[in-house]
């Protein structure tokens, strides 16, 4: 915990050190102009127009002091599988595994290539400037594991004077603290972005119904910094880089205490070249990404497994304007990923090459079709496409439509782990088609989406003699329903806003005919929020319907129901702001679980002071 203590206080003084400056400059804010589009967001609406897209933006983002994971749990109809508070955090899209959901931070896969995932609760919302989620198959644009949808994290430039600080403070339950900074300065040829989060928290909320205390403490420092230059009007470089240092003793069970614990270390950079014409737009990138973690069977002593993977990836996309109505692009990867530690040493090298194809026919209709391939020595990866439109039947409803081949590689764990590996596995392959309808009036809108998926090859680890091993043995058949909207009414200086998103999943192994484990059948999340002036007031609620704890079993994880609230309120100080936020999270007290025998914590706040300046 030490390591945290030197760093808050290191950074208050530096902190202090830049507000001095800060008060002695003069601000160049008035001036309001859009943030830079990056070449991701040009493939994400040039060429998705036929799937659902929800974006979150950066004034959104700006009030959450939870993770990721937390904050798509909260905002949408994804499902996330937490390990207990702040513990592993995976997904499940569509009813898909958490390795069939592709996260991409600025155009850039970050899929652990030891694993297929994301730990949702390692990323952390104010680093990102927008974060998009692409439904249904995406593995044409996106590569491996994007069958379920994709999570997109974007960061953002804007090239005009302007010098913004921002600092705040957060304390909560279960001696929980926070402390973070926010730096975005810029001219008109350069802009540099910097965030740096410390927090910790002994997390040890009691298990409800119970004498039983969690003991899963944890604490953490996550930086970015993101700079970027114009070279002139056409040519912008730009540099990205996110590091993560994570410590965290591991959660007890309702039936055990826990002794184990484990620290995670993950820097990811990218480097890129962007070029503009008027009909066209080349995009370079360079990126690497390192991936470290320390299991601790005993915290108590230093014997521990460990794990390091590396990836190396290029890029390069190229998408011209070949009429008033047509937009194609091209675009070449390489990929090098090598491992240490328990899966020993290895490497894989992945080359892949696509084309993209937009045609807007009319002002109301158009359609894409997509094509992948992809090459590696360790496998055949299969040929894959998407084909998609988009048609404004009335002014205010469009239907839209997609069809897509997805596919999913194993990962070095299920290749490489010893005495257990599979050298001989074949790639995940999956189909998926959706219809989607949307309705957009003055006040509110909101859409309709039915969808079929079909995997086979599905990995999945079976005990085969004493021990497990992973085969191409399941196939996967999953239908449903995604339904979102929102309302919106203003009067005088009061806003009323009302969101809902629910789903109705159903995936189920073939071979039994059952539901998958830890896919729940309804979920449903919804918010109301009462603005007034500099006050806001929020009212969450979450329900989850129940999972199978195991899918050839009818052992099941009780539904669940969680209700939270917040307030915000910002006063004005001449040119810079204070904002106090309070939040409150399970405001019913409910006993719940995600995990089985994993409880959730109680009744539980967290108070923030942000000044921006």
């Amino acid at each position: 915990m030490n390591k945290t203590r030197n760093f808050i206080l290191f950074f208050v003084v530096f902190l202090l050190q830049l507000f001095s400056f800060a008060q002695t400059s003069q601000s160049k804010d008035s001036i309001q102009q859009l943030e830079e589009v990056t070449i991701t967001g040009i493939k994400l609406r040039d060429f998705s127009s036929g799937l659902n897209i929800y974006n979150f933006k950066k004034v959104e983002l700006e009030k959450n002091t939870k993770s990721l994971g937390n904050f798509l749990q909260e905002n949408t109809s994804i499902y996330l599988k937490s390990y207990s508070n702040s513990m592993l955090s995976s997904i499940s899209f569509r009813g898909t595994s958490s390795s069939q959901t592709s996260v991409v931070w600025n155009g850039i896969p970050i899929n652990s290539f030891m694993n297929g995932q994301t730990d949702f609760n390692t990323v952390f919302t104010n680093s990102i400037d927008q974060i998009s989620v692409r439904e249904g198959g995406g593995s044409v644009i996106y590569g491996s594991g994007a069958i379920g949808g994709t999570i997109l994290l974007e960061n953002t430039f804007a090239f005009y004077d302007k010098f913004k600080n921002q600092i705040s403070a957060t304390v909560g339950s279960f001696d929980t603290y926070k402390t973070r900074y926010q730096l975005d300065f810029a001219t008109e040829k350069f802009a540099i972005k910097f965030s740096a989060n410390a927090f910790k928290s002994e997390n040890d909320y009691k298990f409800l119904g119970t004498s039983k205390k969690n003991n899963g403490s944890y604490e953490g420092l996550n930086i970015g910094l993101n700079v970027a230059t114009k070279i002139n009007s056409k040519n912008t470089l730009k540099f990205y880089s996110l590091g993560n240092l994570l410590d965290r003793n591991l959660s007890s069970t309702l039936f055990n205490k826990a002794r184990d614990k484990q620290k995670d270390e993950n820097l990811r950079t990218l480097l890129e070249w962007n070029f503009i014409s008027e009909k066209s737009n080349s995009n370079l990138k360079f990126g690497f990404i390192q991936d470290l973690y320390q299991y601790f069977s005993n915290r108590e002593n230093e014997n521990h497994d460990f794990g390091k993977g590396r990836t190396f990836i290029s890029k390069y996309d190229f998408i011209h304007k070949v009429s008033e109505k047509i937009k194609a692009g091209i675009g070449v990867e390489y990929t090098k990923n090598w491992s240490d530690g328990t899966v020993e040493s290895h490497q894989r090298n992945t080359y892949a090459s696509y084309f993209l194809f937009r045609h807007y026919l009319t002002n109301k209709f158009d359609y894409g079709v997509n094509i992948r391939k992809e090459w590696t020595k360790s496998y055949e990866v299969p040929f894959v496409y998407a084909i998609d439109f988009s048609y404004q039947i009335l002014p205010f409803y469009t239907i839209k439509s997609s069809a897509s081949t997805n596919f999913r590689t194993p990962t070095f764990n299920d290749l490489y782990w010893p005495n257990q590996g599979n050298p001989d596995l074949k790639p995940e392959d999956s189909k998926q088609i959706e219809i989607g309808n949307y309705f957009q009036f003055k006040n509110f809108h909101f859409n309709l989406t039915t969808y079929l998926i079909q995997s086979k090859n599905m990995i999945q680890w079976k005990p085969t003699g004493n021990v497990w091993k992973p085969i191409n043995v399941a196939e996967m058949k999953g239908h449903g329903i995604q339904f979102s909207g929102m309302y919106k009414y203003t009067f005088g200086n009061h806003q009323f806003k009302l969101n809902t998103n629910f789903s109705y999943t159903v995936s189920k192994d073939a071979e039994l005919d059952t539901q998958l484990m830890y896919v729940p059948l309804f979920k449903t999340t919804e918010s109301f929020t009462y603005s007034y002036k500099s006050f806001s007031f929020n009212y969450q609620f979450l329900w989850t319907d129940s999972v199978k704890n195991l899918t050839n079993s009818d052992q099941k994880i009780d539904s669940f129901n969680v209700s939270n609230i917040s307030f915000f309120y910002n006063f004005l100080l001449q040119k810079n702001s204070l904002d106090i936020g309070l939040e409150m999270d399970n405001i019913y007290n409910t006993p719940y679980t995600v995990v089985y025998n994993r409880p959730m914590p109680n009744r539980n706040f967290q108070l923030t002071l942000t000044y921006k300046f």
